[in-house]
């Protein structure tokens, strides 16, 4: 029999596996076709028993494990690799799936081991080798940039007088307010207050647990940009349904009002982050175009944040505040209730 296509993360190193072979055992997650399922156990006494869960077809057109799906030689995700490779190689490498049943199927028999989107590279030896080479080399370089950033930053900001970003403020949205009827037909948003702790990731998935979708981004990898060095940041929205539904629910949790200016409010970890309505959009450059623009415009942002005009929310300044604090003493009262009554014990129970 052929043998499975499975990772050494999913196999473990224990000598003695027993591996059971079921013909047409389930449906190919991906193609949906029925394929011969194999499921053992990691350890003869481990409870957990892995099963595969893609066919072979499928798991070598995409290079992964017929288990865990993850990539065989980087062990990330089929999306995170063909993302890291289009970074290095400078164009997109997208490993693009069927959305309905009989093209999923049709696309799994028409290519049949032909390699797709990033397992060009992976599933290569010789490519991958190029590409591993290429991102050493980056990764050095970019390790030097950051040291020279960080060395920057200990400086502070007394070397910046003669740095001007009056062409990257004017272009910032700070005069719009966040309101259904202001950001009607807006995709873009400008996220400022951004905590240095914050990694984009959280942003993202942040904003995928708000709108339900975890591909709301465009395409482009400049849908989300987060700046550390000046805190802030934009993002950009794939459709105007899950932007509308973006600005729904933000002003449902609460807005900051200041000055006849509304600003949305998202919550990120423990953190609060400003959002605006950008509606000329942003690129990379909009944040600043070196660690001097960035500084500079985070102490701007930062003068902002902390004048009259941006303080930090209350819970009785929201739309829904005064309910949250009503509902706050209300718990406070019932625990203070609960805690003055005794409990009632029976003495000489017998069982």
């Amino acid at each position: 029999m052929s043998a499975p296509i499975i990772c050494e993360l999913c196999l473990g190193d224990s000598p003695d596996i027993r591996v059971t072979k079921i013909p047409n055992g389930a449906d190919c997650k991906i193609c949906t076709l029925p394929f011969t399922v194999f499921h053992f156990k990691k350890d003869p006494r481990s409870s957990t028993i892995i099963r595969t869960i893609a066919c072979e077809r499928c798991a070598k057109q995409r290079n992964v494990c017929q288990c865990c799906m993850l990539d065989l030689a980087w062990h990330i995700s089929i999306d995170e690799r063909d993302q890291i490779i289009s970074l290095i190689k400078g164009h997109e490498v997208k490993t693009r799936e069927a959305q309905n049943e009989m093209m999923k199927r049709f696309v799994a028999l028409k290519n049949g081991n032909a390699k797709l989107g990033g397992a060009e590279v992976t599933g290569d030896r010789d490519q991958l080798a190029q590409v591993m080479a290429q991102l050493e080399e980056t990764l050095t370089r970019e390790s030097e940039q950051k040291e020279d950033a960080t060395n920057n930053l200990k400086r502070g900001s007394s070397n910046l007088g003669s740095t001007s970003i009056t062409h990257i403020w004017k272009d910032l949205p700070m005069s719009e307010t966040f309101s259904s009827e202001n950001c009607a037909g807006v995709q873009s948003f400008f996220l400022f207050g951004i905590d240095t702790s914050i990694p984009e990731w959280q942003i993202d998935s942040t904003i995928a647990d708000i709108v339900g979708d975890e591909n709301w981004k465009q395409t482009p990898s400049t849908s989300l940009i987060v700046n550390h060095k000046a805190t802030c940041g934009g993002i950009k929205f794939k459709s105007q349904l899950l932007s509308d539904k973006f600005v729904k629910e933000l002003i449902s949790r609460g807005c900051l009002t200041r000055g006849g200016k509304t600003k949305g409010i998202l919550e990120v970890l423990r953190f609060r982050v400003f959002v605006l309505p950008w509606r000329q959009g942003f690129k990379i450059t909009s944040f600043g175009r070196n660690i001097k623009e960035n500084i500079k415009l985070r102490n701007a942002l930062q003068a902002k944040i902390s004048s009259n005009s941006f303080n930090l929310v209350t819970e009785g300044d929201s739309p829904g505040g005064k309910k949250l604090a009503k509902s706050a003493a209300a718990n406070k009262h019932k625990r203070v209730g609960k805690k003055n009554k005794k409990s009632k014990r029976v003495s000489n129970l017998e069982l």
